[in-house]
């Protein structure tokens, strides 16, 4: 199946994603998405994309980095990414693949899908579903030691609400190296049992909290149009369960990407 993502006329794997891939190519999926990675992203950096699925955003995003890591744990997934990446080579060169998650510790861990697998569901938080695989884990840290990554500058990261439970691991580094985040948030996994719906608004809160505590030295957070958000209004929508992407960078979105 040929898709244009760029101006660019890549081929995909044809299949089970057709009708997925038919909205990416009349421009109707996640715009917001790709204009993100067109205001952030450079050639002279590099990204890490965190939950790669079958890579619409790694195809797009290694058209405008340097170099690209792709991690992606479901594989279902995993192994169409590979072909899709495979498929359009020279052009994704510079993507590296890994079939593995960002995790608490390094070592194994448990992973599940809300689905049959390889549908962009897979999550920590579904461990315990009917689906579900042990996969290889990193720690962030260990992850950018491993692959000696040294320039990047963008992170986007998906992962299904594994999001409350990782990010605060990687604080440390957000805070020294300031990469831009563009991350997307899923409050409506958020459960706490067995306090019921008072336990579900609780476990909303703690992980909003969570979340605002370990990007707190960043000097802004935008939703995906670049409309500055103050953190009690991402506290407000993520209470009200609204799955919503931001992007926490310390650039002002405007600006060229180019000049910063």
């Amino acid at each position: 199946m040929i898709v244009t993502l760029r101006d660019k006329q890549l081929e995909v794997v044809s299949g089970s994603h057709d009708l997925f891939w038919q909205e990416v190519n009349k421009g109707i999926w996640e715009g917001s998405t790709f204009r993100i990675f067109d205001r952030f992203l450079d050639p002279r950096h590099s990204y890490i994309d965190i939950g790669a699925w079958i890579g619409p955003t790694l195809l797009y995003g290694c058209q405008l980095s340097r170099t690209v890591y792709g991690l992606e744990p479901d594989p279902i997934a995993f192994a169409e990414l590979d072909r899709n990446v495979s498929m359009n080579k020279p052009l994704t060169d510079n993507i590296h693949l890994v079939n593995a998650c960002i995790a608490p510790k390094s070592g194994e861990v448990a992973l599940g899908s809300r689905g049959a697998g390889g549908d962009s569901t897979s999550s920590l938080l579904f461990a315990r579903k009917r689906t579900h695989w042990t996969v290889r884990g990193w720690q962030f840290e260990d992850f950018i030691r491993e692959y000696a990554v040294t320039d990047c500058n963008f992170i986007k990261m998906d992962i299904e609400g594994g999001e409350y439970e990782i990010l605060p691991t990687m604080s440390e580094y957000l805070q020294e190296h300031r990469p831009t985040l563009h991350l997307s948030m899923h409050p409506l996994y958020l459960k706490l049992r067995p306090l019921g719906w008072i336990g579900r608004v609780i476990a909303r809160a703690r992980g909003t909290l969570r979340i605002i505590r370990s990007v707190r030295f960043y000097k802004h957070i935008y939703d995906h149009d670049g409309h500055e958000m103050a953190p009690r209004r991402l506290l407000w929508l993520c209470l009200r369960k609204i799955a919503m992407d931001i992007v926490v960078t310390d650039l002002e979105w405007g600006a060229s990407a180019q000049g910063q």
